[in-house]
């Protein structure tokens, strides 16, 4: 006559105890994943919280606990915690959990097959179904205890990371070789600063979680169009804003449009505002500073689109601190065609792109993707209204400089309705 089911799944469960269980599947992770072993810290935890799950789990089954009741091992809970101030990915936690899970079902399974009982199916079922339930708890508040401390851990670590950063930026004495060692990055070099959006201009992201997948993978995208010559430093600000500082070489070029074009197709929630290259501890300052000026040009610009460089809008941008006198230069330049209407808009952007193209009428064409005519009879509407010449060249260049005002600062430049 066989045993009864509860005692056989007692005896199995107690047998996992014995021999070395513990100790292979502790080996079976560090050869499956290497992060997790990766230093003597995070390897005594792994043993810790292996050796501490399996005793809890062959507990539950024994005792048949309610899960409500269960308490996960302490040694779980600081593994996850490490793991997360190691910047561990929480897939390879979780994935480690799986692992154990399927060692331990078929190890009990096998010796439930050896002892031939003949309703070894109704103890499999058991030992399967809380094996489950003390897999599901134990992973959900593991994920937790990650999570927190991850937050908590990157939330100290960037305050810190800031503070150096600040420092840079506002011109303050900085011991050089300190801050490179806290930032992990080298300032002798040349610097490309970026500011990172999230969800628009000024809002961040609540999910810390979906907040740095996001800035991961904007980082990805702007690392597939700028040459760097170290890895790039990521920083959070303490007033809501990301900060990415690359460095790159001395002839780099950034194609502004291929990275817009970039992305709009990753369909990435983000604007970044971006500086002027600049070289060594002051040019990591300047670069930040000409970034900056970006954010003042275009935070009333809704449709700047999802990159600006200050290459784009140096001319403005040295302007724009005196919105009053840059309105009168605008008015005097551009004259009935400063008025905010939509005509004048429309007549405004194709002079700008006829004479931004070399004065070509199939650039401006192909640029607005309207037929050739149209855009002569735009250009020569546009110089009627505002009674201009494209005979003098300081003239052109005025003309520029205003049409290039009135798109980055729209409104603010521009006449009043009841002005034409």
């Amino acid at each position: 006559m066989n045993p009864p089911t509860q005692d056989v799944g007692s005896q199995v469960a107690m047998e996992m105890l014995s021999g070395n269980f513990i100790g292979n599947l502790v080996q079976l992770l560090r050869d499956e994943i290497t992060e997790l072993d990766d230093d003597p810290v995070l390897g005594r935890l792994l043993e810790g919280s292996v050796d501490a799950n399996i005793k809890a789990a062959v507990h539950f089954l024994v005792t048949d606990a309610e899960v409500k009741d269960l308490q996960v091992p302490a040694a779980a809970i600081a593994h996850a915690q490490e793991a997360a101030r190691s910047e561990i990915e929480i897939s390879l936690l979780i994935r480690a959990y799986r692992i154990g899970h399927a060692e331990f079902l078929e190890a009990a399974m096998s010796r439930v097959s050896m002892l031939q009982l003949v309703d070894g199916s109704l103890t499999i079922i058991k030992i399967v179904n809380r094996a489950a339930q003390y897999i599901d708890k134990v992973c959900k508040e593991v994920e937790q205890a990650y999570m927190h401390e991850r937050d908590q851990w990157a939330g100290s670590q960037s305050g810190l990371r800031w503070g150096w950063v600040s420092q840079l930026v506002d011109g303050n004495s900085v011991d050089v070789a300190a801050a490179e060692r806290a930032l992990g990055y080298r300032l002798d070099a040349r610097h490309l600063a970026v500011c990172v959006h999230i969800g628009g201009l000024g809002l961040r992201a609540r999910d810390s979680a979906a907040r740095e997948s996001v800035l991961r993978h904007t980082r990805d995208l702007l690392l597939k169009h700028i040459t760097v010559t170290a890895p790039p430093l990521l920083v959070d600000s303490t007033i809501g804003e990301s900060w990415m500082w690359f460095t790159v070489p001395g002839d780099f070029e950034l194609d502004v449009a291929a990275v817009a074009q970039g992305v709009v197709a990753a369909n990435v929630d983000v604007r970044l505002a971006l500086g002027k290259p600049a070289g060594g501890a002051p040019g990591f300052r300047r670069s930040y500073k000409s970034a900056r000026q970006v954010l003042a040009v275009v935070a009333a610009k809704e449709d700047s689109g999802p990159v600006v460089a200050y290459s784009q809008i140096a001319s403005v941008a040295l302007m724009a601190g005196d919105i009053i006198r840059l309105r009168e230069f605008v008015s005097d330049v551009l004259g009935d065609l400063a008025a905010d209407t939509e005509r004048s808009a429309r007549l405004r952007e194709t002079l700008c792109s006829f004479l931004m193209n070399g004065r070509s009428f199939a650039a401006a064409s192909a640029l607005l993707n309207v037929h050739r005519n149209t855009i002569q009879y735009r250009v020569g509407q546009a110089l009627d209204v505002g009674g201009l010449s494209l005979a003098d060249p300081d003239e052109i260049w005025n003309i520029q400089i205003a049409l290039q005002a009135c798109h980055w600062l729209g409104h603010s430049v521009l006449r009043g309705t009841e002005a034409g």
